[in-house]
């Protein structure tokens, strides 16, 4: 039998907690599984202000890096200009 006051959620709890906390949610739009030395990848960044107040957020900079097994296979900075939700649904 657990006791209410003393039982620690799971691990996951606070994973998911982080998660839906009202910040920024950045996401890489990758499309395709593989990748080759010396091609291009198109990816498109979808930066997504979910604070509950509405405040408009600066424009920002995203810092990324491909990373296999430890190495730095690229890296590079986006630029990243928000749109008002208006300035989307026009």
């Amino acid at each position: 039998m657990y006791d209410v006051n003393t039982i620690d959620p799971y691990p996951a709890y606070y994973s998911m907690q982080n998660s839906l906390n009202p910040l920024f949610l950045v996401s890489a739009e990758l499309w395709g599984r593989h990748l080759y030395a010396g091609s291009t990848l198109p990816v498109r960044f979808c930066v997504v202000n979910d604070l509950e107040d509405g405040s408009s957020v600066p424009a920002s900079t995203i810092t990324w890096s491909l990373i296999s097994a430890g190495q730095v296979l690229a890296k590079g900075n986006v630029d990243v200009r928000l749109l008002n939700i208006t300035d989307v649904n026009g």
